[in-house]
Formats: structure tokens, C-alpha cells, sequence
């Protein structure tokens, strides 16, 4: 979807930023007076009737610009569009204020128009304008929160930096200002440093503030980084798992119901939430080292010879070789998955003739799921059973083939691995 500015700038987003743009008159009054002794020589009626005056065109430069360039350009973020937009309002407000005083006061000094002007360009166009960015953004990531994809061309260094340049520069020349007026009065005393203060304490403030927005930041896109990252595994480890299932001419559900059975018994079997998910993301790459079996006993459509079984065999150490040396912790439970599916509870699998609890759980869960579903799906060697034999067999096999205690976690929950299951056949 293509946002522009009336998506960001809603009713609730216009009245923040008209809020502090009202809220900065009043820390402008204060701000001109100790930069500039013309304006501090102004009664305080004249001074806000003014800041009122250029408050009330700012409003409306703001609204004509948000119409005009509605659409950001390409290669630019929408919330810095409006940030740049809101900058530029900042200008013209100080350049009316320029005009302004001119008109109505034809003594002012051109040194008091540059200072009230830099009021505008350091406080409005600088500071003001970085807060205002962050309500553009909160609105921004809002309104696409539920979009699949969502282009935000924003560097983060890039912000970070242009920030930490605003708050150094504005402080600075707001204190040189302040400092050169009274320094050239031969007035600074305790008074003037007071005033220091508070403008120093007001600058403090909106700098926290941004702190704070940019820690906010950088967690929710390092979430949103992360989470991508999880979801391409996610898509990487089906894909693979599909292409070993589509060598064998089975079909790529396989793999997705047998995830969803592993997750189902780790949790009822009390794994932590975090390892059921991590099973469910390995479970479906247990029979990636078919892709190392010739087509012609993979898909031989009769029994396999002693010789061909023997070969076929060795896919269980085929796909452990393939994904042992990952430090990835997924590939690593892909890897015991892969290694350990085909052993049997009683010590007669392969490829190690591995016992009871030696067998590691993620490859005893998987079995279970594993053989539910391939018994129960059409095969090129063999058509479906039904559920009973199924069951039947599941029981007798219980302490031989498979862990009796997932054996008993399997009936105990079998409405829900059979809900799943008719939801998602082939």
C-alpha cells in the first residue's frame, strides 16, 4: 500500500504537534528576551501577541505544505518527508517573524532579526522538529504494523547521528547567544546564569526524550529484524525439508504435520515453549539426507533387497553429516532429529542401535510423529492404513519402536493432533 501524509497525519498526531508548537511560544518568550535586548525592552503583551501572531501562520504554512507535498519521493522515508516538511514550516515562521518585526518596528535591529530568526531555525527548525519526527515515525510503524511488507528507507546511524549533531550545535549557540548579548551589556550576574539554567534544563528534557524514543527503537526493529530472520530460517528449513519429501514423491503437508505433531507432544511431554518451537522448526528436515539416495530405491514402487535397504538406510547419517557442523541451534536439532528418528526404543534401529533415553528426546518425539503420518499417507510403495491399525500398531510398538510415555502423550492428545492433521491433508 502507497501512505502519504494524511495516513501519519491524523487528528490525534495534529494535535501533539500543534500542543508543543503552542507550549514553544512561551519558551520562545524567554529565549528571545535573553538573546535579544530589543525584544527584551518589548512589554510582555507585545511579545506574545507577536509569537500569537507567527503561532497562528505556522499552523497554517504546516497545513498548506502537508496538502501540497502530500506523497514523499521515493527514496525518502514517509516520517522524514514530514519531518523535512515540518523544518522548512519552522523556517518560513522565522522568516515571517523576520518580516513581521520589520513592519511593526522599523528600529529593529538587524542583529535582533538575525537572533530572533536563529530562534526559530534552533529551537522550531532543530529541536522542536526532532521531536516531531518521532510522532511521524510512532504514526508511521502504526498504521503499517500489519502489513507484510513495509519499506521504511530509514539509517538508524544516520538518525542517530543528525541527532546527537542537532542537540550538541543547538545548545551551544543557544549558550554563545545568550552569553555575546550579555557580555556585550556587561550585565552577566546570577541572574543571567539562571536563565542558562532553565534553557539548558528545557534543551536536557527534549534530549532525554529522544534517548528514550531511540532505546525504543532500536528494540522494536531489532524484534522486527530478528523475527525476519527466524521466519527465513523457517522458510529455508520447509523448502529443504520439502525438496527430501519431493525427492521421495511425498508431499511437502508431510513435513508441516510432522512439525506440528513434535510441537504438540514436546509441549504436553512439558518442554519449555521456546524448545517445542525449536523442535517444530528441526522435526521437518528428518529425512533431508534422502537427497543423497538414488531415485531408484527411493522410488522403488515394491519392497526394497537387503542390499537396497541397507543403502537406504544410510540417509539417517547422511543428513546428520550435512548439518552437524552448523553452530545454528535449529540445524543442530535438525541434525539430532535427522540422526536419531530411526532408532528404536529397544535398541534394533540404526544408524547406532541407540537405546531407551539415549536416544535423544527430539528424535524420539519425531519417530512418533514421523510414523503417524507416513502410515497414514499414500506412499509408492504402500497405500494408507486406516487410523485403527494405525493405533493398533502404535501400542504393540510401545517400549519396542517407540518411548511409551510419548506413546501415551500421543493418545491422550489425539483430538488435537487429528484436528490438525484434517486440516491440513494432502
Amino acid at each position: 500500500m502507497n501512505y502519504t501524509l494524511k495516513n501519519i497525519i491524523t487528528t490525534k498526531v495534529r494535535i501533539y504537534i500543534y500542543f508543543f508548537s503552542f507550549i514553544s511560544m512561551f519558551f520562545l518568550q524567554t529565549y528571545c528576551t535573553n538573546i535579544c535586548e530589543f525584544i527584551d525592552g518589548l512589554l510582555p503583551s507585545q511579545v506574545f501577541r507577536n509569537l500569537g501572531f507567527i503561532f497562528i501562520l505556522h499552523l497554517i504554512y504546516r497545513e498548506v505544505l502537508y496538502h501540497t507535498f502530500n506523497k514523499s519521493k521515493s527514496n525518502v522515508s514517509l516520517p522524514r518527508h514530514a519531518y523535512y516538511l515540518s523544518v522548512i514550516s519552522w523556517i518560513m515562521a522565522g522568516v515571517s517573524a523576520f518580516i513581521l518585526h520589520s513592519i511593526l518596528y522599523p528600529n529593529f535591529p538587524v542583529g535582533s532579526h538575525i537572533k530572533l530568526l536563529s530562534s526559530y531555525l534552533i529551537l522550531g527548525g532543530g529541536i522542536l522538529s526532532q521531536l516531531e519526527y518521532i510522532i511521524y515515525e510512532h504514526s508511521y510503524k502504526k498504521i503499517t504494523k500489519d502489513d507484510k511488507y513495509t519499506i521504511f528507507n530509514e539509517k538508524l546511524s544516520k538518525r542517530i547521528l543528525e541527532t546527537f549533531l542537532i542537540f550538541t550545535i543547538a545548545p551551544l549557540l543557544t549558550l554563545l547567544l545568550i552569553i555575546g548579548r550579555y557580555s556585550l551589556d556587561g550585565t552577566i550576574d546570577s541572574h543571567i546564569y539562571k536563565e542558562v539554567f532553565y534553557i539548558s534544563a528545557i534543551m536536557l528534557i527534549a534530549a532525554i526524550i529522544l534517548i528514550i524514543n531511540f532505546k525504543n527503537l532500536l528494540k522494536e526493529d531489532t524484534e522486527v529484524v530478528l523475527k525476519d530472520i527466524i521466519n527465513t530460517q523457517k522458510e529455508i528449513i520447509y523448502t529443504m525439508g520439502e525438496i527430501s519429501e519431493t525427492r521421495s514423491k511425498e508431499t511437502g503437508n508431510h513435513v508441516k504435520r510432522v512439525a506440528e505433531y513434535s510441537k504438540i507432544l514436546a509441549l504436553k511431554l512439558g518442554l519449555p515453549e521456546d524448545e517445542a518451537e525449536l523442535l517444530k522448526l528441526a522435526s521437518p528436515m528428518h529425512d533431508i539426507g534422502k537427497v543423497g539416495i538414488p531415485d531408484k530405491i527411493l522410488n522403488k514402487p515394491g519392497k526394497l533387497t537387503k542390499e537396497e535397504f541397507e543403502i537406504m538406510k544410510t540417509h539417517a547419517k547422511l543428513g546428520f553429516d550435512m548439518l552437524k557442523h552448523s553452530n545454528k541451534k535449529i540445524l543442530q536439532a535438525a541434525a539430532i532429529v535427522s540422526h536419531g528418528h530411526h532408532e528404536k526404543y529397544d535398541g534394533n534401529g540404526y544408524p547406532n542401535a541407540l537405546k531407551g533415553e539415549d536416544i535423544h528426546i527430539y528424535a524420539r518425539i519425531t519417530a512418533v510423529a514421523d510414523v503417524f503420518d507416513a502410515l497414514g499417507s499414500d506412499r509408492v510403495y504402500k497405500k494408507k492404513w486406516n487410523d485403527d491399525d494405525i493405533f493398533k500398531l502404535f501400542k504393540e510398538e510401545s517400549g519396542k519402536h517407540f518411548d511409551p510415555i510419548i506413546i501415551n502423550t500421543f493418545f491422550d492428545n489425539l483430538d488435537e493432533i487429528l484436528k490438525f492433521r484434517d486440516a491440513h491433508k494432502d
